[in-house]
């Protein structure tokens, strides 16, 4: 497995795929507002800030991704992240417009500020066809996985007739069917 890979997306949307340690993140570099941000997808790097500021330190000094952005014309020095990665900058407290404005919307009003800023940032920095997108090339990357379990278990002497190995394949005609009604959307 390579540990960097990216997909252009479209002039202002890059995925981009980081393995640091053993661990395969998600990254999405747009840019907005005259301004490149890179945001993280996975959850464990969006709750815990000390991990996430070291997978993207590892990724900003990774030398193909440096030299993609190069190749695209973007100043490393200029991407800002989505996630505040200072870790002696304090949360500020939530006006209270913006915590009634989340029991509104399904909020219990007791969630974490940060979750609710993470989230609008991400809203906010997306386009619904960009989300889409993203979603659609995550299914691809689980379909492509199923396939290949699916095919080391055919080499394995497991096929049809054998419950995982028929769970497994309802897996990725499930994953194949959810591409097929998200591209629907459009």
């Amino acid at each position: 497995m390579l540990d960097f890979s990216f997909e252009m997306l479209d002039e202002h949307t890059i995925n981009v795929e980081y393995v640091f340690g053993s661990e395969k993140f998600i990254f999405n570099l747009f840019y907005s507002n005259d301004n490149w941000t890179i945001h993280p997808f996975d959850g464990i790097l969006l709750k815990n800030r000390d991990l996430c500021r070291s997978v993207m330190s590892d990724l900003f000094q990774n030398k193909s991704f440096q030299i993609m952005l190069a190749k695209e014309n973007i100043i490393l020095s200029s991407i800002r992240s989505s996630v505040n990665l200072n870790p002696y900058e304090e949360e500020e407290p939530m006006p209270e417009p913006e915590r009634l404005r989340g029991e509104r919307y399904g909020g219990d009003g007791g969630g974490g500020r940060a979750e609710r800023s993470e989230l609008d940032d991400f809203i906010n920095s997306h386009t619904l066809g960009e989300i889409l997108e993203l979603e659609r090339s995550f299914i691809e990357e689980r379909t492509t996985l199923f396939k290949s379990v699916l095919q080391k278990m055919f080499m394995d002497g497991l096929g049809p007739g054998d419950s995982e190995f028929n769970q497994i394949q309802e897996l990725v005609k499930a994953y194949k069917r959810a591409d097929e009604d998200i591209a629907k959307i459009r």
